[in-house]
């Protein structure tokens, strides 16, 4: 499932990330949503997801053909490989759609020990998988980003024959770091589904990328400390509520949380 997690949230960083880069021609066309919708059967998650492609493959095609005209030809041949991945996409989606749901089973009543999974609880977890979320859009988008830049900013003779700068080491760094998070919102999906509760894939707060390394430093720093105060208050209502597995997750994350802080920190 993680191979599953990691494959789908690329392809919807790589959505956000050319939404980004083109939003002020297709505003009105195209729009970003503050809740992704997931839906509640096979048969939903096709239609949502042939839906999704079905406008990702209008959106490539008109950033195609603008690339065209544009003469941009690097461009216009990266979005024709992606392309033809979504079209693969729609296809399998397509495929799902013919195939009918399974009868529905009479839901058995929840057991008691279940009944500490309340609506605030189950509130709590959402947000802590809604930074997660957040995190990985702005972490990815920074690393791409560094990527680019540390190709452009070598200023002396020693970065030129050592091929790093601050650029690169930031790049190499925030990787694992976003591959980590979708570790961490994986772990807190599963948890959440596994209780017998709905997750909302909302992205929150919005993403802040920034405009240099020393900006992404800064707003990842605080991106962490928000989270580190977020999932020590879920650690205590989870002691509280007697809910031992969601505490001892949320500890394990809460320790990769403080050590991404403390990346971060050394640069500032």
């Amino acid at each position: 499932m993680t191979a599953f997690l990691r494959n789908s949230v690329s392809c919807g960083l790589t959505g956000i990330a050319i939404f980004s880069s083109v939003s002020s021609a297709f505003s009105a066309a195209f729009r970003y949503p503050s809740i992704i919708t997931v839906g509640n059967s096979l048969n939903e998650f096709a239609k949502i997801n042939f839906e999704a492609e079905d406008e990702a493959l209008a959106m490539y095609r008109e950033i195609i053909k603008m690339a065209t005209e544009l003469g941009d030809i690097e461009t216009k041949l990266m979005f024709e490989r992606i392309y033809s991945d979504e079209e693969k996409h729609l296809l399998f989606f397509n495929d799902l759609l013919k195939i009918e749901d399974e009868p529905s089973i009479p839901e058995a009543d929840d057991a008691e020990w279940l009944e500490i999974f309340d609506e605030d609880y189950i509130a709590l977890l959402n947000k802590a998988a809604a930074a997660e979320f957040s995190a990985i859009v702005q972490y990815t988008t920074q690393h791409e980003k560094t990527a680019i830049e540390k190709l452009r900013m070598k200023k002396s003779a020693l970065e030129v024959v050592t091929d790093s700068n601050k650029a690169s080491v930031i790049s190499s760094m925030l990787k694992p770091i976003f591959r980590q998070e979708m570790d961490h919102l994986e772990l807190i999906l599963e948890r959440i589904y596994e209780v017998g509760k709905e997750a909302i894939a909302n992205v929150d707060p919005i993403p802040k990328v920034g405009k240099s390394t020393e900006e992404f430093i800064t707003l990842d720093r605080e991106a962490e400390n928000t989270a580190i105060l977020l999932y020590r208050k879920i650690i205590s209502k989870a002691a509280e509520l007697g809910d031992i597995k969601t505490k001892k997750m949320f500890e394990d994350i809460l320790v990769d949380e403080e050590n991404h802080y403390f990346q971060f920190d050394d640069y500032l």
